[in-house]
């Protein structure tokens, strides 16, 4: 397997490693507000939380000490592979996917952001939130350098 191929796939490895649980955690809030008859299908009960949202208030407490490998090493991983492969990447084929991925994250981010705050009754719910509204901006800022290669990619 040649060099490239390989960056390739670590770009779309860490790409989806860095968006999917999100995704997933979006399909699991979709299914707590279709599931429950009650406005705040977020409910947060100490006594028998749900483990999903328990990790959520958690990481969402506490967020230096979970992601800041994700925000300080992946992403700019990410962005340095898909400039340094920018030939590669601008392929129709896998630039479609290293786009559309990262903005389906985007918007699935800034929706947990609102649902959080609207369905939740968790005194942190603010701060869960804030933890989806910082995974969009970082993720926005790799789809803008997605756009800029795109754009300049003619004018090279």
């Amino acid at each position: 397997m040649d060099q490239t191929r390989q960056h390739i796939i670590l770009l779309v490895v860490l790409l989806f490693f860095y968006c999917v649980p999100l995704i997933f955690l979006f399909g699991y809030y979709i299914y707590l507000v279709a599931a429950s008859g009650s406005s705040h299908p977020l409910e947060f009960d100490p006594s028998q939380p749900a483990i999903v949202l328990k990790s959520v208030f958690e990481v969402a407490s506490k967020p230096g000490n979970y992601l800041n490998i994700v925000h300080q090493m992946i992403l700019p991983v990410i962005a340095a592979v898909t400039a340094a492969e920018r030939k590669d990447v601008l392929d129709e084929r896998i630039f479609r996917w290293l786009f559309l991925v990262p903005l389906l994250t985007i918007f699935v981010c800034i929706a947990l952001a609102i649902g959080f705050q609207i369905h939740s009754n968790h005194a942190q719910k603010e701060l869960a939130s804030q933890l989806f509204l910082n995974f969009a901006q970082n993720l926005s800022i790799y789809v803008m350098l997605l756009v800029g290669l795109r754009l300049s990619d003619g004018k090279s």
